[in-house]
This record gives C-alpha cells, sequence and structure tokens, in this order.
C-alpha cells in the first residue's frame, strides 16, 4: 500500500524541505493497520520524517484506532481453545463488537440442544437482532 499524502517542495536558504499533511499520512496507516496491510516506508520512498513528526503521526495513529475494547483484548490474548464469556458481566453487544474488531467473521460455532421453551426462541431472537445490529446477517 502506497500512501498518498500531499507533499509540498520548499526551497529555503538553498535548501529544500519536505512538508507533508501528517493528518492524512496517519489516516492512511490507520486504514493499512485496520485492513492489516503492508505500506512502503517513508525512507524508500523519499520523504525523511524528523523524530518529532513520526512521534505526532504515531499519536494522530492511535488516536484514530483508539483503544481495543475489554472483550476483544481477552479473547485476542486467550490462550486456550474454549473461551467462556460471563453473560452478567458482558452484553451480547460487548462480545460481538469485539468479534467485529479482531475481524472473526465468518465465525463457525457449534450449537446443540432443542428448543424447547420460549425463554429459548427469545434468547436466540435477542442474538439474531445483535449480529444485526452490528451489520452481520
Amino acid at each position: 500500500m502506497n500512501i498518498k499524502a500531499d507533499v509540498k517542495l520548499v526551497l529555503r536558504d538553498n535548501l529544500v524541505e519536505l512538508f507533508m499533511d501528517k493528518i492524512i499520512i496517519a489516516n492512511e496507516i490507520s486504514k493499512a493497520i485496520s485492513q492489516t496491510q503492508q505500506i512502503i516506508p517513508f525512507s524508500k520512498r523519499g520523504i525523511l520524517l524528523s523524530l518529532q513528526d513520526a512521534y505526532d503521526v504515531a499519536g494522530l495513529v492511535k488516536e484514530n484506532l483508539g483503544s481495543p475494547s475489554e472483550v476483544g483484548k481477552k479473547i485476542a490474548h486467550h490462550h486456550y481453545h474454549k473461551l467462556w464469556i460471563d453473560s452478567k458481566e458482558y452484553s451480547r453487544d460487548q462480545v460481538i463488537a469485539g468479534l467485529v474488531e479482531l475481524d472473526c467473521f465468518p465465525i463457525i460455532m457449534p450449537v446443540s440442544g432443542e428448543i424447547s421453551s420460549i425463554a429459548e426462541i427469545d434468547e436466540w431472537w435477542n442474538w439474531l437482532k445483535c449480529f444485526e445490529r452490528h451489520g452481520i446477517d
């Protein structure tokens, strides 16, 4: 992925200086990270960043990406093949948001047993509505 940032060349005291829009660069880097794409380093494109510029861009990227959700962190750092999530501690929306954040879809989960009560039908319906709220059909 190549960042398409506006770079301005300015000649000052017989020196050429590069000025770039840090917000555009930060947005492109954030997009690359969220889509797990690799970018071409700035130095290989002839754009030299000062240490302060790099820190500024990194701060903007961090703001763009935000902090991972608590459920997302628990799922991502879980070391076993089964994970139980306490329904009293986390809502359906928090669970689905964590899975969406980690790009875990399509997801396969085993379901067993029969639906034998109205409460179980309501439970399934609530899960289906939660998926829909998060844009998953």
